[in-house]
């Protein structure tokens, strides 16, 4: 389309007056916009100095600026060099797309000398002209065209809309203006992209809308060339023709521009035609609005706070939709502990904008402390395709910990108390520990506590133990701590304890102290109080008497005196005699021995001048290996006369006497003076098993005794370290669960200490045991024990062998058998599932009996036998299950419903929370006198039977669509699943 401009600009020339001009600029559109245009803007310049047209100026008009004035025509006018002279403006008013393209400068002016004057748009020069009238101040000219300027591309820096310059330049003179009408001609814009804005409808985010065409076209009167498309925001050219092209005056293409939101709300962007129009490029202003759902939880994350184990609190967590779009939820799963679970949750539901749906969760800890899982919600939000809502919470409860499981009282007489012991309590949980009993296996165990004890979070309680044996030898039990832990209720402490009686074995039974010397030094003999027994024995007294006990003295004793099993005391009694003859007394030992409660020691000697004493008179190398010599054993001569002692042979004799040797041999013969003694020192080495007996003969020259003898003893044996047990059978677990550790006692047999080595497991189930590692050494007689493990870590039986060993590798290794068996179930059934066939609505199958076993290996109690759906019949209660034993039920199908029917038969075991045996059940119900068993029942469906609401199903005719008739069957078996859901659940109520 073309448009018209017409603009008229009046330059006023007259005189050369410099007086200030009083109207610096006018402007003033004329003309109308038409098809072709042409445009006038009319500038006018202001003076003073008026004449009427054809008439002229006063002949001062030459005179000196400001000294005469000249008003040419009407017009006033402004000359070169005067206030009124200078740069117009003038604002262009085009409609839109204009190019101006010609322009023509039309002037009013009275002429004085000049040269040539220029003409400039904007710094663009448009031509010169020579003003026609002189300074002679003539008659006021006519306007005239001075100049025309065509820019067949439009006039370089013009600007449309805006304000333009016009500016006149003279080389010479003084020229005056009055008025310069300006005719500017063009056309619009040649390249238009209708339409100019489009608004696309809602979209939704991340989702490409339908393209929208866009017509360019050259609506100019030349070629021009398009060279491409761009967009801006979240638009983009999806189809246009390849770039760059021509497009001839009048011809149109077409560009498609899809909208493809990348958030909510509203969006704006652009489409731009880049071409070699010269107001290139063309724009069209496009927007949109991108709408999405968005979902968020709240609260998030859902604290249930502290709730006790074995209980259960619900919260609701609630989904919203804060987009603006629907969200479409098409999962909800729970992710994480079990302790938190759905309840009811709906199934892909559907949330409109800025609405909300509450879901409830249940919280139901089966440990201490803090337990977490997460909501994943599904859906198509914008924001997050699979959300995450946290949920926490804390268990809490009482927790006993028995910090000692095990108590030594070690050694006690029978029928006395050993000295208490406590064991400690502790209560680890978050609520108050209540120790309802303490009961015990064996009876020679007790406690003083009194019961119920409660035990603050954090606290502990130290319960005193006895214990009083009843009977000699090692005595075992446990003690069974009551509480009410929710997990582990009870607990197991085991006892030992060993009774002991003492005896009291006195050697020699008789002080014989022979020939002494009267008038010597007192003669020393001891006597040994050995405790032979297994406990303590106490010696409340000791004393001399008879017809000399003047003669005869008692070392002092701290009284009363204790002396442990296996140990001795030497008591010394002394003989002085005052006359030379034979002395008697007796020394009576009182003790709690029960079959010796007094004893006496008949006292002897003589006076005389000199007397051999042996110390002591008998030598016990206990056991030792065959072959390996016993540590040394020291006896000792003693002369308790009053005269050098002269020993002259010392000779090794006895049946076994070949096993005994002496480790030095004195030079012969030894002198042993008056109350001296001659140590010497043998060792047992024996050569064959059993007991081994000799004697060391010591001749000397005491007149008493010229040969005393030395007793030698000792036993060959093939071990010295003994075990008990020697097997240990841990019996039957379940995978995953370690019995109780049992103990294995380690005794030295021999006659020596012996270092303790390393127990070792041997075998090919080796490692499924772990034992403690013994260490230290033993003294003859006394025990040390290792604890053993059977970790049940897999389903299978376990054999090894536990040996144990000494620092000395010549000692043999004393041997444990081990054994264990782990089951994956402590049940088993000789039927995974049952299948009952088909079975008409209303009636009952034949049984199908179920045998299960137990393969634990203490009785077991099976606590319930049940069915997860009533369609199913189970025949069977509870039992008790000797290791090994079996027990027997019957399962039936008795349908209610026609269809497919599932269920399971669980049996559990007492106190236990999951089944130990599950079945799979399945039959078919037929309808009543359907021979077809797919036949879906006709029964109309009320929608108030359907989860969720819906629609009810009806007999159709033959109008109903297909369609509704298939929606009907499905609604019908939703109604079916969801009653035998429901019956399922009155049977079966959650645990």
């Amino acid at each position: 389309m073309l448009f018209a401009w017409w603009t008229a600009l009046t330059l006023v020339l007259c005189g050369c007056s410099t007086s200030p001009s009083t109207d610096n600029q006018m402007e003033e559109r004329t003309g109308e916009v038409s098809q072709p245009f042409s445009t006038t803007y009319q500038v006018r310049w202001s003076g003073n100095l008026t004449v009427p047209v054809g008439g002229n100026c006063p002949t001062t008009c030459g005179t000196p600026a400001g000294t005469s004035t000249c008003i040419c025509g009407g017009q006033s006018n402004a000359c070169i060099g005067g206030p009124g002279w200078g740069d117009k403006n003038f604002t262009d008013t085009s409609p839109p797309n204009a190019v101006v393209t010609t322009v023509h400068l039309d002037i009013q002016q009275m002429g004085c000398s000049a040269g040539t004057v220029s003409a400039f748009l904007n710094g663009t020069r448009l031509g010169a002209y020579q003003p026609t009238a002189t300074c002679a101040c003539n008659a006021c000219d006519p306007p005239q065209t001075v100049t025309s300027s065509r820019f067949p591309r439009g006039i370089p820096g013009y600007n449309y809309g805006g304000v333009n310059t016009l500016r006149l330049e003279a080389s010479s003179g003084s020229p005056c203006l009055a008025r310069v009408d300006i005719r500017v001609d063009g056309t619009t814009a040649r390249l238009v992209a209708t339409p100019a804005t489009y608004t696309y409808p809602a979209q939704r985010v991340g989702s490409a809308s339908t393209p929208q065409n866009f017509t360019i076209q050259n609506q100019g009167t030349e070629e021009l060339t398009v060279n491409g498309f761009d967009t801006s925001g979240p638009f983009d050219v999806s189809g246009a023709p390849n770039t760059p092209f021509p497009l001839a005056p009048g011809q149109t293409a077409t560009v498609r521009v899809t909208f493809t939101p990348t958030g909510s709300g509203p969006a704006t962007g652009s489409l731009t035609v880049a071409s070699t129009d010269p107001r290139s490029p063309a724009v069209v202003q496009l927007s949109g609005s991108g709408v999405a759902s968005s979902i968020s939880t709240s609260p998030n994350p859902r604290d249930f706070g502290s709730v006790d184990i074995g209980a259960n609190a619900t919260g609701v967590v609630t989904i919203n939709n804060t987009g603006n779009d629907v969200l479409n939820v098409s999962g909800i799963a729970m992710r994480g502990a079990s302790d938190f679970t759905l309840v009811a949750p709906p199934v892909a539901p559907r949330i409109p904008a800025g609405q909300s749906l509450p879901i409830t969760v249940r919280f139901s800890p089966t440990a201490h402390g803090a337990r977490a899982a997460q909501i994943v919600i599904t859906s198509d939000a914008a924001n997050n395709d699979e959300y995450v809502s946290a949920l926490t919470g804390r268990g809490q409860g009482p927790e006993m910990e028995v910090v000692t499981s095990e108590v030594d009282f070690g050694e006690t007489n029978v029928g006395t108390n050993a000295a208490p012991k406590r064991v400690t309590i502790r209560n680890t949980g978050e609520t108050v520990l209540r120790i309802a009993s303490m009961t015990f296996s064996n009876a020679d165990f007790s406690t003083a506590q009194t019961f119920p004890v409660d035990i603050a979070p954090a606290g502990r309680a130290e319960i005193p133990l006895g214990f009083r044996p009843s009977a000699i030898g090692e005595r075992n039990g446990n003690a069974v701590v009551t509480s009410n832990d929710p997990l582990e209720p009870t607990a197991r402490i085991e006892l030992t304890g060993t009774g002991t009686s003492p005896t009291l074995r006195v050697s020699p039974a008789s002080l014989p102290f022979g020939d002494v010397r009267t008038g010597s030094a007192p003669t020393s003999l001891t006597v040994t109080l050995a405790n032979t027994g297994t406990g303590p024995l106490v010696i409340p007294r000791a004393a001399i008497g008879g017809p000399d006990a003047a003669r005869f003295t008692l070392s002092p004793l701290n009284l009363p005196l204790t002396i442990a099993a296996g140990d001795e005391v030497q008591l010394t009694v002394s003989y002085a005699p005052t006359a030379v003859g034979a002395n008697t007394a007796n020394l009576t030992i009182d003790s709690n021995d029960p079959s010796s409660a007094s004893i006496v020691v008949p006292l002897t000697g003589n006076g005389v001048s000199a007397m051999i004493s042996l110390q002591p008179a008998s030598l016990d190398f206990g056991a030792q290996l065959v072959g390996r010599a016993s540590a040394a054993r020291t006896a000792e001569i003693a002369n308790t006369g009053s005269a050098s002692l002269n020993i002259t042979a010392l000779t090794l004799g006895g049946a076994q006497g070949t096993s005994f040797a002496l480790v030095t041999t004195p030079e012969l013969p030894a002198v042993v003076e008056p109350n001296t003694k001659l140590t010497l020192s043998l060792k047992f080495t024996p050569s064959t098993m059993g007991d081994s007996l000799g004697e060391l003969s010591i001749a000397s020259d005491d007149p008493n005794t010229p040969k005393a003898l030395i007793s030698l003893k000792g036993t060959a044996v093939s071990q010295l370290i003994s075990v008990s047990p020697t097997s240990l059978d841990f019996g039957v677990s379940k995978v995953g669960i370690k019995p109780a550790a049992q103990a294995v006692t380690i005794t030295n047999t021999g006659g020596d200490p012996i270092a303790l080595g390393s127990a070792i497991l041997e075998g090919a189930q080796a490692a499924a045991f772990q034992v403690s590692q013994p260490s230290g050494s033993l003294d003859p007689g006394k025990t040390a024990t290792v604890n053993v493990t059977y970790l049940a870590n897999a389903p299978v039986e376990a054999n090894a062998a536990l040996k144990i060993g000494t620092a000395d590798a010549s000692i043999p290794k004393a041997q444990v058998t081990l054994k264990g068996r782990a089951v994956s179930q402590l049940l088993v059934a000789d039927a995974s599932a049952l299948d009952f066939g088909q079975v008409n609505v209303g009636e009952k199958s034949a049984p199908k009996p179920v045998t299960v076993t137990s393969q634990a290996g203490t009785p077991l109690e099976i606590a319930s036998i049940a069915s997860d759906s009533d369609q199913f019949i189970v025949n069977g209660n509870g039992a008790q299950l000797p290791p090994g034993g079996t027990a027997n039920f019957e399962v039936s199908f008795q349908p209610t419903v026609a269809g497919d029917a599932v269920g399971k038969v669980k049996v559990l075991l007492k106190d236990a929370t999951t089944e130990e045996v599950s079945i799979a059940l399945t039959g078919r119900a037929l309808a009543p006198g359907s021979n077809n068993p797919d036949a879906p029942p006709s029964d109309n469906v009320g929608s108030a039977d359907i989860y969720g609401g819906g629609c009810g199903c009806r007999a159709g005719g033959a109008g109903d669509a297909p369609g509704r008739v298939l929606g009907g069957l499905a609604l019908l078996a939703g109604l079916l699943i969801r009653r035998r859901h429901r019956r399922a659940t009155r049977a079966n109520p959650p645990r």
